[in-house]
């Protein structure tokens, strides 16, 4: 998957996502306000799932995790009341 290979694996596409959702927020905040967003991804095998297109493709994605072992990731991006950004 190459967005595992641009650096830090699962963990780091999880946090540029997350980071990537608050910029996209940020212009609609007022100032001084708290924003938080947030991403999550499964990664099976060194690929992430990604979303379901379609309750079959999220069919089809959950019998493949059945009895083996896998990762849910979850990348928070956050600014604080001072504008400092938190990951």
């Amino acid at each position: 998957h190459d967005a595992l290979r641009r650096g830090g694996g699962a963990e780091g596409v999880v946090r540029r996502l997350a980071l990537a959702k608050l910029l996209a927020a940020l212009p609609r905040a007022a100032a001084g306000q708290r924003a938080l967003a947030a991403d999550t991804e499964v990664a099976l095998d060194d690929a992430l799932l990604g979303k379901a297109a379609c309750a079959d493709d999220a069919r089809r994605m959950l019998l493949g995790l059945r009895g083996r072992a896998h990762e849910v990731l979850t990348g928070v991006a956050g600014v604080d009341g001072a504008g400092r950004l938190r990951t």
